[in-house]
């Protein structure tokens, strides 16, 4: 995995994970806001496995993440993660509750707790996985892009034509090989489902929902009532893809609930 840092050296580290099909990039908007509001913190962004140049990747994301903040002495951060990152940081955190303190989800979920409803989405990503294996050449790739652009749950009140171009060119440059293999890997009918342990999660979290996503936005009420210290924000007038769509709205709430929430290293 390789690590985007935006910020000078801190012992107040935000790591941000990105969704399927993105990359460290995605984040950059978020961090010059978040970065402009708390300049004290460092924003850390990596590109997940699979969506990067590397010819091979290590697969163990939570490994990778523990290792890198060991090398540079840190014994804590605040994780924060859209869609499959969020899901991604949520099992950080659970895992190692003293490491992360503090958990934001960004459009995202628990996962899938159902059995049949797991299977079912594994199957269904699978299905995917083979489509983009297919992609021989650009323009098969950037007809499944176009596909996946278009789907409801990326709908949003106020869409851009500019944010879906920016969105192609970006995806356009990966390999649809090996988006494939992180499908796969990395889907909520493959990984565990962690509804379950939110109870028992001491930590404080920030969920973001677009008012418009009503099915993410209904998940992330579901999560605030099962973590014992959770705090749950609709983004008015915005779809699922907050990062694209409201970038500085973002950042600042976070920035808002991190000076709030911990005092002590944000002052």
């Amino acid at each position: 995995m390789t690590f985007h840092i935006h910020g000078d050296a801190s012992q107040r580290v935000l790591i941000c994970l990105h969704g399927f099909m993105g990359d460290s990039g995605d984040w950059d908007g978020f961090a010059d806001a978040f970065s402009s509001r708390m300049p004290g913190w460092q924003v850390v962004a990596p590109t997940l496995p699979g969506h990067d140049a590397a010819s091979h990747d290590e697969w163990d994301v939570f490994g990778a993440i523990g290792r890198w903040m060991d090398s540079r002495g840190l014994a804590q951060a605040v994780i924060a993660g859209y869609s499959l990152g969020g899901r991604l940081g949520l099992r950080l955190a659970l895992d190692d509750p003293q490491r992360f303190p503090v958990f934001v989800g960004i459009s995202t979920t628990a996962g899938i707790g159902g059995a049949i409803e797991r299977d079912a989405r594994r199957v269904a990503d699978h299905g995917l996985a083979e489509r983009l294996r297919s992609c021989a050449d650009r323009e098969s790739f950037q007809a499944f892009l176009e596909e996946w652009w278009a789907q409801p749950v990326f709908s949003s009140p106020y869409p851009r034509e500019s944010q879906r171009q920016a969105f192609l060119e970006s995806r356009l440059n990966k390999s649809s090989v090996r988006l494939a293999e992180a499908l796969e890997r990395l889907s909520p009918g493959v990984l565990p489902s962690e509804w379950e342990r939110l109870a028992a999660y001491p930590g404080k979290v920030l969920l973001l929902s677009g008012e418009a996503d009503a099915k993410f936005t209904l998940i992330s009420n579901r999560m605030q009532e099962l973590f014992r210290d959770a705090q749950a924000h609709q983004l008015i007038a915005a779809g699922h893809q907050l990062l694209v769509e409201r970038p500085a709205e973002v950042a600042a709430i976070v920035a808002e609930f991190l000076y709030e929430e911990q005092p002590q290293a944000a002052q």
